[in-house]
């Protein structure tokens, strides 16, 4: 899962991190779902 990279990286970077993948993983989803509908 996505909260892993904050628990082995831990303080700032990894919060930073598990946000970055967590936003690029919800764009995905959207993105294919965009894609199926039209």
């Amino acid at each position: 899962p996505i909260r892993d990279l904050d628990h082995r990286l831990g303080g700032g970077v990894g919060i930073m991190l598990d946000d970055l993948v967590a936003a690029l993983y919800a764009a995905v989803v959207l993105g294919l779902y965009r894609w199926l509908m039209i």
